[in-house]
């Protein structure tokens, strides 16, 4: 009964752990109510024993969160660092510690969960995208819109983050599907291919084509030959797609593609290139100790619009050596164990793609993100002796 209950809570968590939109401020924290769940499933880890970490996994989260902490003698908005430091603390603990310890010993159970999540936030996005043509919003969840064209977030703050959110499965399903090369993959890329596809993020769009390039051009399952039959099919599909759109929803093709083409990164990018250079000539002032995890808001009235040069910006170049390392070891980690290791390359594959599109994006504080470094960072250390026979079954 506890490990249904368990599972329950893990999967309502992971469901809903992009609801930006299901939340409340106290004391200028935003807090979500997922996180609520979150702080169950981590106490039944608990009580059930199940929490473990390598010692290497926790040095490297605590040097991290020592940057952070070493910053806020030095911050421009202590009160904020402050609370950008209890979520740091709070993300590890209560979302990073309990995914990898469970990622540990239920690699598949986990990996079911996080695929049924996904393709019932892409049914979601589907649904709301075809409603939204008809100019009705469905209840409780957020659609922009843009030139009367549905731009479906669910409960995120906005398409891109549930685009680069649903990379992760595209990512994953690539991967698979270029190492078996079995339809049931295949089926899975091509259904979270127009997942991402139908929130009309350029975000999204760019990260469709980032995935496919790195998986058929860098993958060693494939001889030369067949990767530029690959790339040829791939971009004669696309351009299918696109020209389809074109002449048939000329008012869609300029939400997907229009932006992009005619206006350039600069126009299409909605002041993002212009926040980044912004951002940089700030690091430049604030070279060595940054301005405080937090207060580059509290002094520039917006937030930072690449993760890394929000990060570098915070703490300043001592203290991102530090916690770059934390972001960056999810992507060079070794799996220990060869019996889920084309699990763990996938998901180390999709890290990859989601830590690339973050970038133009804010925040490296997301909940999912810290969740997929727990996912990897456990399934990086999942050995046959920890496991037990139902769970390697």
């Amino acid at each position: 009964m506890n490990n249904k209950f368990m599972t329950l809570i893990l999967f309502l968590s992971i469901l809903l752990i992009g609801s930006d939109q299901y939340a409340f401020a106290v004391s200028g924290l935003s807090i979500r109510l997922v996180q609520f769940l979150w702080i169950i499933f981590t106490l039944l880890m608990f009580f059930s024993k199940k929490i473990t970490i390598s010692k290497k996994q926790f040095i490297l989260f605590l040097l991290f969160l020592l940057a952070h902490v070493v910053s806020l003698s030095f911050s421009k908005d202590a009160k904020r660092s402050l609370g950008i430091i209890f979520w740091c603390f709070y993300n590890f603990l209560f979302i990073t510690l309990p995914v990898m310890s469970y990622s540990r010993i239920n690699p598949r159970k986990l990996n079911k969960i996080l695929e049924i999540g996904f393709e019932i936030q892409g049914v979601m996005i589907i649904i709301t995208f075809i409603i939204g043509l008809f100019g009705v919003e469905v209840p409780f969840l957020y659609t922009n819109f843009y030139m009367k064209i549905p731009r479906p977030a669910l409960w995120f703050y906005e398409p891109t983050f549930l685009a680069t959110f649903m990379l992760i499965y595209f990512a994953h399903s690539c991967y698979f599907y270029f190492q078996e090369f079995k339809s049931k993959y295949l089926y899975k890329a091509l259904r979270s291919f127009f997942y991402v596809l139908f929130t009309t993020s350029l975000t999204g769009i760019l990260g469709l084509f980032f995935t496919i390039g790195v998986i058929v051009f860098f993958s060693k399952s494939i001889s030369r030959n067949k990767k530029v039959l690959y790339a040829i099919i791939i971009i004669l599909f696309i351009a299918a797609i696109g020209f389809f759109i074109k002449f048939r929803y000329p008012a869609l093709y300029t939400v997907l593609f229009g932006r992009l083409l005619e206006n350039g990164f600069q126009g299409a990018g909605g002041g993002r290139v212009t926040g980044m250079h912004q951002t940089i000539s700030i690091i430049k002032r604030n070279f060595w100790i940054g301005v405080g995890p937090g207060a580059y808001v509290t002094l520039y009235k917006y937030p930072p619009t690449n993760a890394i040069l929000q990060l570098f910006v915070s703490v300043g170049v001592f203290g991102f050596f530090f916690s770059i390392i934390w972001f960056l070891y999810p992507i060079m980690v070794r799996s220990k164990y060869n019996k889920y290791k084309d699990l763990f390359y996938s998901y180390r594959f999709s890290y990859l793609v989601f830590f690339v599109i973050l970038q133009a994006n804010t925040n490296y504080m997301r909940l999912y993100h810290w969740m997929l470094i727990g996912i990897v960072l456990g399934l990086s250390t999942c050995h046959k002796s920890e496991l037990s026979d139902e769970n390697c079954d």
